[in-house]
């Protein structure tokens, strides 16, 4: 046997090795030449089961015991070699199945750090998520057989695993059945072809139940006894609690993307595998995205937040700006794609991104089918939700800005880090000249010990400055000692040049950071709000904002609900509350737009008469990095305090809109009667 499984640069040169069994089988049309019952053929399957349960390794490479049976064990519909059509066949060792099944271990029973390292992962883990004792969510393109994956997991349970139960589980009843029907495609291959085969006391394919073992009936009751491992199908449709009050090993929920109430689904079930706070299974979950949004949003919460559901987080290596962030599990299309592999299942992974793009570009002249083909074959998680890996601001000009700005340090040199205080009952900003107890965040995703932050002023407010010259927005966390990344964003905008100060439309002071108490967060806008003399536009989601300001008595300081702006936005919307701002799909769609059309709008001309827009003023780096790196689903809270600020600007000019056109209308209906009454004297005078 030729050892040299993997070269150092982990390319996998002979990984024939793993399917020896399959390869036998397909070439004599059985595992074993000794007789069935006899020592030499016990020791055969004994040492399948070892390698079935604790996984096979050969040449300092191993794989795991899912891995190994479903290469040996399982057979597949599958592209015959060197024809243009399927057969019933043992899968090809892919690249890709490697990094999966090796992940799900990990989830269920952890890994020291030093034997990880040694796998050669193409996906990422953390160290501090190596522990196991977690579920596994997988986010996939299409036709990359997880069902017969699935299949070979259950198999393999119920064969080698003693009084083992599974779960699978789908909302719509077509997709559980049809993984149910590959788990027990396997488990009547091993009956006929194995030593792995099992007496059934329960056997009603149809009804999605099959249970090994037999009766006894000795004591003249039919006692079950024997293997007792089980397969047991359920539907969720209509029903989350259905997996509620089972007991499982093993729950696989097919197709997450048709869950409309998939975060439910799994919080009514990880009680199956779990005794108090022992975990005693785990749940795999996975699926391709939805083009319904109702479908895809808790899906995609369960993805981008495993830490918070108790799933395997995952560095996310695929989306562009996401890259210090955690998803779930993750496979491309490019990964195994057919006609991209090589015979030792390594992907050609250049290859298959250059035929992906190609493709697109012949589907872009036909929006909607590009967006649901890059649904279901993905590049990237983000491709899959249907958003693309491109934020909407990314434009050359902000990259530019940003270059400007952190070249010649403008971010420190025009902004001033301040304590805002309350002195005599008016709001004062003192310049901090030395930060030795605070740290500006001045930087996207920015590591730093002590996330307080501090508010930075770009341009002091004028003495007297008339209300409503700045507008305010603000992003708040949601909870006090917020454990995730979410951090409070505040952005002052000085929106016309009052007391020709030559400044308008630009950031005139901002505040970024995570204070211990969320209140801390709402004292420095409604001081931002007093110092400036105007109101705070805010996500009125968050109630702690409104709260905080009406016990100051100061309600008058937070901006009434954009009436203008959400019925543009939303047609017929029954959102009704009285401050602030309630960020639907629809508003954050204007938002966008909002936000857009200010970058590139024209502030001024210089004395050559060359414009200048207002991008060219932004000198907050966190913000133009967020603008750049800005998508639905990544956390981007300056760009979401920036577009309540874009909100409050555009209902000022709606209303202004509104007065300038009522204005005219009345002075043409009082034209046209004074014509009427001119006309009415001329037909007198004619009459007499």
């Amino acid at each position: 046997m030729n050892n040299a499984v993997r070269n150092k640069d982990g390319i996998w040169i002979n990984s024939s090795v793993f399917r020896e069994e399959a390869i036998h089988f397909d070439k004599y049309g059985y595992y074993t030449p000794h007789p069935w019952g006899t020592l030499p053929w016990e020791n055969y399957w004994k040492e399948q089961r070892r390698r079935c349960i604790e996984g096979y390794c050969v040449g300092g490479a191993c794989i795991t015991g899912h891995h190994y049976f479903y290469l040996n064990f399982q057979k597949i519909r599958a592209i015959a070699k060197n024809e243009k059509r399927k057969i019933i066949r043992f899968p090809d060792f892919w690249d890709g199945d490697y990094n999966f099944f090796w992940a799900l271990e990990i989830a269920r029973n952890g890994i020291s750090y030093e034997d990880y390292l040694d796998l050669q992962l193409y996906v990422k883990i953390r160290k501090e998520f190596l522990d196991g004792g977690r579920d596994m969510l997988v986010l996939k393109s299409r036709r990359k057989g997880f069902s017969f994956k699935s299949g070979a997991i259950s198999a393999n349970l119920y064969h080698n695993y003693r009084a083992s139960n599974v779960l699978i589980g789908s909302f719509d009843k077509k997709y559980s059945e049809d993984t149910f029907s590959k788990a027990f495609a396997a488990l009547s291959f091993a009956d006929s072809h194995t030593g792995f085969r099992k007496n059934r006391i329960v056997d009603r394919p149809t009804k999605m139940l099959i249970k090994s073992g037999y009766y006894d009936t000795s004591t003249g009751n039919n006692v079950p006894k024997g293997w007792l491992s089980s397969i047991v199908g359920v539907t969720y449709q209509d029903n989350p609690d259905a997996g509620r009050g089972k007991d499982a090993d093993l729950v696989i929920l097919e197709e997450m993307g048709t869950f409309p109430n998939a975060i439910e689904a799994r919080a009514a079930t990880v009680d199956t595998v779990k005794d108090g706070d022992i975990r005693t299974g785990m749940m795999l979950m996975y699926g391709t995205s939805s083009n319904k949004e109702q479908m895809t949003e808790p899906f995609q919460e369960l993805f981008y937040s495993p830490d918070i559901y108790d799933i395997l987080p995952f560095e996310n290596i695929w989306d562009e700006g996401l890259e210090d962030t955690l998803c779930s599990y993750f496979h491309p299309v490019f990964m195994n794609k057919q006609g991209y592999y090589d015979e030792q299942g390594n992907s050609l992974i250049d290859e298959a991104i250059e035929s992906e793009v190609k493709k697109r570009e012949k589907l872009k002249v036909n929006p909607s089918g590009l967006a649901l083909y890059a649904i279901e074959n993905p590049l990237t998680p983000l491709d899959a939700f249907g958003v693309g890996s491109k934020g909407i601001f990314n434009i050359p000009e902000l990259e530019t800005q940003l270059k400007k700005v952190i070249a010649e340090d403008l971010h420190v040199k025009l902004g001033q880090p301040v304590t805002l205080m309350y002195n005599e009952g008016k709001v004062v900003a003192k310049p901090i000249t030395k930060l030795r107890d605070v740290t500006p965040l001045y930087f996207y995703n920015q590591k730093a010990d002590n996330l307080d932050g501090v508010p930075i002023i770009y341009e002091y407010p004028t003495p007297n400055t008339p209300f409503g010259v700045y507008k305010i927005g603000y992003d708040p966390y949601r909870q006090d000692q917020s454990s995730g990344p979410s951090l409070a964003s505040i952005y002052v905008i000085k929106t016309i040049d009052y007391n020709n100060q030559g400044t308008k439309n630009q950031i005139a002071a901002e505040y970024v950071g995570r204070p211990l108490e969320a209140d801390d967060a709402n004292k420095i806008a409604l001081m931002f709000a007093e110092l400036y003399n105007t109101m705070v536009m805010y996500e009125n989601e968050v109630t702690h904002v409104k709260n905080y300001f009406s016990k100051k008595k100061k309600l008058n300081r937070l901006a009434v609900q954009p009436e203008d702006v959400i019925t543009s936005a939303v047609k017929h919307s029954k959102v009704a509350r009285k401050y602030g701002v309630h960020m639907s799909k629809n508003i954050k769609d204007a938002g966008e737009k909002y936000i857009k059309d200010w970058l590139l709008e024209v502030r001024d001309y210089d004395e050559n008469d060359v414009a200048h827009y207002n991008y060219e003023f932004i000198y907050s780096v966190g913000l133009l990095q967020e603008l750049l790196k800005y998508n639905r689903n990544g956390n981007f809270d300056r760009v979401m305090s920036f577009m309540m600020a874009m909100i409050q600007m555009e209902e000022d000019t709606v209303e202004e809109h509104n007065k300038e056109k009522s204005a005219v209308d009345e002075w043409i209906n009082l034209v046209e009667k004074i014509y009427s009454i001119k006309d009415n004297w001329q037909n007198v005078l004619k009459l007499k």
